[in-house]
């Protein structure tokens, strides 16, 4: 599960404009990857902007146990968008969960606690390492209506350089809430 919500990170890594117009909330409704449910919410306030992507236990999304949480800062020209990481963090949502990462020690950490925000920004997490402070990723956007469709990885566009920016956007879109 914690390697899906990492890689559901890296291929849906939104990338946001820093203009009026985006800002506010979005939402992905409940989908799949792999075995595992998830829904992800983005929050745009100009250049800031918090993306988070939440497990669900159950295939309707109902019961919640875990947030992934990544804080960026952006620069925008066009449909091009250059993310800046800020901080990444975990919440474990139930005493199971914290007991579970505790037993493994997340991230290097032991202490896990319900509802409690813990950053692991440049840490390595079972076999992903969390993003660092400054790290980059060079994206795009598509925006139609109420729709915010996120730069994806494709082929050699990984994202990494502003030579390899992703070029595809992702199928399904952040519907904007407010």
């Amino acid at each position: 599960m914690m390697t899906t919500l990492l890689l559901a990170n890296l291929f849906f890594a939104p990338a946001v404009a820093a203009t009026p117009a985006l800002s506010g909330d979005y939402q992905r409704p409940c989908y799949a990857i792999d075995d595992d449910y998830l829904t992800t919410e983005l929050n745009v306030t100009g250049n800031k902007w918090t993306l988070q992507h939440i497990a669900y236990e159950d295939d309707k999304c109902g019961q919640a146990y875990l947030i992934y949480q990544v804080d960026y800062k952006v620069k925008s020209e066009e449909q091009n968008i250059d993310m800046t990481t800020v901080e990444v963090s975990y919440m474990s949502l139930s005493d199971e969960v914290s007991e579970a990462l505790n037993m493994v020690s997340y991230c290097g950490i032991s202490d896990w606690k319900k509802k409690e925000k813990r950053v692991v920004t440049g840490k390595l997490c079972d076999e992903f390492n969390a993003p660092k402070q400054g790290d980059m990723i060079y994206s795009i956007i598509k925006v139609q209506g109420n729709d915010l469709y996120l730069g994806t990885m494709s082929g050699t566009a990984d994202g990494k350089t502003p030579e390899t920016r992703y070029d595809q956007v992702d199928s399904l879109p952040l519907h904007k809430l407010r």
